[in-house]
């Protein structure tokens, strides 16, 4: 997915010849993204530079900025602007910041900073992505056995990284490899970064919900474990999710999502959820687009509430609070289904 870029390719390449990091920093985020633009594409593309009549120089400009070893966020971004343009050239250099190369342990760049390591990350991950539709399978076969050694890696930052560039690149093909590393890894941070990336399967197999199974009623997991193990039950229509999306509505980071995730399974089901649904929808100081959540959830479950909280919000003064309205009034009408079909676990 494209992010439009602040600068054009003309501008970018300009300032990317800046003495001021932060032009040149704003530079290298923009130039692959306006290149991408400019060429009608999204990114990940494969070797979209070459297609580009100044993807040549942005090229030669980046590479200058990963062999410039004072500013390690500048090389950070120019990996991931790299990756978006699907430029493998420059994969060794990444695997020594991954310290997965033979060598990397004699070598100077074996200790990275965290966001260079990250970054170099995201770069492999970009790049298969970009192989994998640009028709290169032996580069994307790499960069999933990479991603795939990376899991084991002795920093959660880099096993952070790769869980979700694994996915990416490899869809329900790699689920075995996320729920083995989810067996056995022991950072909060990752495991969620584990569930999150289990999620990206349209439709979650046995296996995955039978783990996340276990997860969601452990006390100890983390809320945002438990909470994300929960959003991918609900996609497969397990009841054993709500539980877990009840307790999430008192938290204000993920209860918007809780309440889409609760709307998926009849009353019966979510009944213990009517009640604090029913107090946001009606709470003065919810915010406008969380009540309009609420209200769509109760009129999923036919609760005459629901109905009647959308009706006022129709008239509420923020315009995409109105929008909000309108977009849930749509799905009612056509009582379309907003998550994937059950999965048999038995």
């Amino acid at each position: 997915m494209n992010v439009a870029p602040e600068l054009t390719v003309a501008a970018a390449l300009r300032d990317l010849e800046s003495r001021d990091p932060a032009h040149r920093e704003r530079a290298i985020q923009s130039v692959a993204g306006a290149i991408l633009v400019e060429l009608g594409e999204r990114g990940p593309s494969w070797r979209a530079a070459q297609r580009h009549p100044r993807g040549g120089d942005a090229l030669e400009a980046l590479w200058r900025v990963l062999d410039d070893e004072r500013w390690p966020a500048l090389r950070g971004a120019a990996f991931a602007a790299l990756g978006q343009l699907g430029d493998a050239s420059r994969w060794e250099q990444a695997l020594v910041y991954l310290e997965v190369a033979e060598d990397a342990a004699e070598s100077e760049s074996a200790g990275a900073d965290t966001i260079e390591r990250e970054c170099a990350l995201i770069y492999i991950s970009f790049v298969g992505v970009a192989a994998r539709d640009g028709g290169e399978p032996e580069v994307a076969a790499r960069s999933l056995t990479t991603l795939t050694q990376a899991l084991g890696h002795r920093l959660d930052d880099v096993r952070f990284q790769a869980a979700m560039g694994l996915a990416e690149i490899g869809g329900p093909d790699v689920e075995p490899a996320l729920l083995a590393a989810l067996a056995h890894e022991a950072s909060p941070r990752v495991r969620t970064q584990l569930v999150e990336a289990l999620s990206l399967s349209e439709r979650p197999s046995p296996a995955v919900v039978w783990a996340l199974r276990s997860i969601v009623g452990a006390a100890s997991e983390g809320l945002e474990t438990r909470h994300a193990a929960a959003m991918v039950l609900a996609a497969a229509r397990c009841p054993d999710a709500v539980a877990q999306l009840v307790e999430s509505l008192r938290y204000v980071d993920v209860r918007d999502d809780a309440i889409e995730a609760l709307a998926v399974f009849p009353r019966d089901v979510a009944s213990t959820a009517v009640s604090p649904v029913r107090r946001l929808a009606n709470g003065w100081r919810t915010p406008g687009a969380t009540r309009v959540r609420a209200a769509y959830a109760l009129c999923r479950w036919s609760d005459p509430h629901g109905a009647r909280w959308l009706q006022r919000l129709r008239f509420h003064p923020l315009g995409g609070v109105r929008a909000a309205v309108r977009d849930a009034r749509e799905l009612l009408a056509s009582d379309r289904p907003t998550r994937s079909v059950p999965v048999d676990v038995r």
